[in-house]
């Protein structure tokens, strides 16, 4: 699922994870996975550490994605001091975090968005994060 969403063309701006589907990795594999798989044109992921903070891992220059090395991604830095323009990163939102987190979007940004199979459209309470987005994808996994 995550190549997918990483290669998808159109490229998605933003993961909302609302049915928890990726589960066994913390938030900042799910990045560093997301970035190595893709999201050509991003230069970083935001994602949600264990603390709650707004986080930024990147990619180094000139390291252009799609290896597995682990040496091809920075730290993670906090999003208010990255410099990344909202244009340059991708967001992934785990479920624990799907609702209630404001994260600045780019206008026109896409979102694909995970329900379980035990979710309606209505359960999804993500959509204040979604108004600057000109479109949502949604998911439903089986």
């Amino acid at each position: 699922m995550l190549r997918s969403i990483a290669t998808h063309e159109p490229p998605f701006s933003c993961l909302i994870d609302s049915g928890a589907m990726i589960t066994g990795y913390s938030n900042h594999d799910v990045a560093k996975a997301l970035l190595r798989m893709g999201l050509s044109g991003m230069d970083g992921c935001v994602f949600i550490d264990d603390n709650d903070n707004h986080m930024v891992v990147m990619r180094k220059r000139g390291s252009g994605g799609g290896t597995d090395g682990n040496d091809d991604f920075s730290a993670p830095v906090p999003l208010h001091q990255c410099g990344l323009s909202v244009h340059k990163r991708f967001t992934f939102y785990d479920q624990v975090h799907a609702t209630g987190t404001d994260i600045k979007q780019a206008p026109g940004a896409v979102a694909v968005v995970t329900l379980s199979k035990d979710m309606t459209l209505r359960d999804c309470t993500w959509m204040n994060q979604c108004r600057p987005m000109l479109c949502t994808h949604v998911w439903v996994l089986k």
